[in-house]
């Protein structure tokens, strides 16, 4: 096990994209969009064929090692053939080394299931095995494309969609525009209080980097910007990231209408790849953890259920 550096970038994109778990975020160039927040504590495992077998996305802050804190998950990501008593002694010796650096804590956010793209949690049985500890819990709303014939929405938003369809609404797939920038910050400022996660420059950075992946779906009347929805791809999943909207927009039900054509889309069609989950993100309040009651209703109301975001710890 040793620290990763940039002569190993290409290496190591090569590694994420034929790995069991991982995901475009963990691509250099995405993981560099961030890199001035956080001290990079990345490491790689190889074999005794040098051979890689494992990444590690991470930060230290003081004594301890994160799971990357730029990113929404992470953990140990692993080449797909990987045996379970293989990658046990894998991630004994990631805590033999962390001893040896005298690091104090290790913060672990494994990979959400739904974004593995085989099943794969051996890293939840290791976690488990070396006493960590759960210390946080996101919750998110996920449908399962593939296993509905019927999406189950409830009779409001029914009735919400109907009402939209009224308006002859238009849909385009565009980039992302400045004035759909300032028409999110705006709405996240009134009406919660808080910011983007990216600046400007940042969305930019990585739509222009990973056009395959990040996409922006405006709706509009009349050439009329109404609001927008930026998704990630990541294969297996399309995720919300960020819900632009106007105050028209929501007197007329036009995100109603936008999700709904986007999880129609994804069932019968690719837009960007095939997914077998529709992720609308977490709805609880990190800081303190509260559940938002109204944005994960309005979320379960087009049939979503729960999955859970997690976060553990293991002391050394």
């Amino acid at each position: 096990m040793g620290k990763y550096y940039d002569q190993c970038a290409e290496e190591w994109n090569k590694f994420i994209y034929s790995s069991v778990n991982g995901t475009f975020l963990f691509d250099r160039k995405y993981m560099k969009n961030g890199e001035h927040k956080f001290i990079d504590f990345s490491s790689v495992i190889y074999d005794n064929k040098d051979n890689l077998v494992c990444v590690f996305p991470a930060n230290t802050i003081d004594n301890d090692v994160w799971s990357h804190q730029g990113l929404t998950y992470g953990g140990l990501i692993y080449k797909n053939n990987l045996k379970t008593p293989e990658f046990m002694k894998i991630f004994d010796l990631v805590i033999s080394k962390l001893k040896l650096w005298n690091v104090k804590k290790l913060i672990y956010k494994p990979v959400p299931y739904i974004y593995r793209n085989e099943p794969c949690e051996s890293d939840l049985y290791a976690l488990y095995k070396f006493n960590a500890k759960l210390i946080n819990r996101d919750i998110s709303t996920v449908i399962n494309l593939k296993n509905n014939t019927f999406i189950d929405y409830s009779e409001r938003k029914q009735r919400n969609i109907l009402k939209a369809k009224k308006y002859n609404f238009e849909i385009k797939s565009t980039n992302i525009s400045w004035t759909m920038w300032l028409m999110l910050e705006k709405s996240l400022l009134e009406r919660h209080d808080t910011k983007p996660t990216h600046t400007w420059e940042q969305i930019i950075y990585l739509s222009d980097n990973f056009p395959n992946n990040i996409a922006t779906h405006s709706i509009l009347i009349d050439k009329e910007l109404y609001g927008a929805i930026i998704m990630y791809y990541t294969g297996n999943v399309g995720h919300i990231q960020y819900v632009i909207s106007s105050e028209k927009a929501r007197e007329n039900h036009a995100i109603d209408f936008l999700i709904d054509w986007l999880i129609q889309k994804y069932k019968t069609s690719a837009l960007l790849g095939y997914c077998k989950y529709f992720d609308f993100g977490i709805s609880n309040e990190r800081n303190p953890n509260k559940l938002n009651e109204g944005l994960i209703t309005f979320k379960e109301e087009f049939g979503g259920t729960s999955i859970c975001y997690d976060t553990y710890q293991i002391d050394m």
